[in-house]
């Protein structure tokens, strides 16, 4: 059980620090970190969909079938990676939708998690709720209203990053506290 906690406890941290980095480069250099965003991930789809067709060259003998699915996902990788170099205002403009999307998601499955450490007897279980409760509102705002200003957007995501990185150590600082009351390691 230690060992699950310590990994937990890594993830959440690493998880929280990198909300909140991105999040204050988003606020202090919006369209910058945007544009390089968008530029290191098209890289990155274009280098993985470059090893999806090497992996099919490699594998194309086997006769289970599944290299075909490395064929398609490499196209599909370097097509998108193409389209976003080619077309990075239109790609940036619909990055709203992701990161209000990855807000909602994010914070319900944390809402989720929360509900689930009510039946271990946690009673903080409803602040953390209440906490992914406020992100989730705000990240619903960002993705029904993505014309509302480009700019404002992106500080509005940058201040939510930051405050869900900031929720997220709290949260799981409040659950190891109980935790260690309830339980003994």
């Amino acid at each position: 059980m230690e060992n699950v906690l310590k990994g937990a406890k890594e993830y959440v941290y690493i998880q929280s620090i990198g909300s909140i980095l991105f999040g204050l480069f988003l606020m202090i250099w919006p369209f910058k970190t945007t544009a390089v965003s968008l530029y290191i991930g098209a890289g990155l789809l274009f280098v993985l969909g470059v090893f999806g067709f090497i992996s099919y060259f490699v594998n194309r003998k086997k006769e289970d079938g599944t290299q075909h699915a490395d064929w398609s996902i490499g196209l599909l990788q370097i097509l998108l990676a193409i389209l976003i170099f080619l077309f990075p205002v239109t790609v940036a403009a619909s990055m709203t939708y992701l990161i209000g999307g990855y807000i909602v998601l994010n914070s319900i499955l944390n809402a989720t998690k929360a509900i689930q450490y009510r039946k271990h007897g946690l009673s903080n279980w409803g602040w953390i709720v209440a906490f992914n409760l406020f992100t989730l509102l705000g990240g619903f705002y960002i993705f029904v209203n993505p014309f509302i200003g480009f700019q404002v957007i992106l500080q509005v995501s940058a201040i939510l990053l930051i405050t869900k990185g900031i929720i997220d150590m709290i949260a799981y600082n409040m659950m190891m506290k109980e935790l260690k009351g309830v339980h003994s390691f």
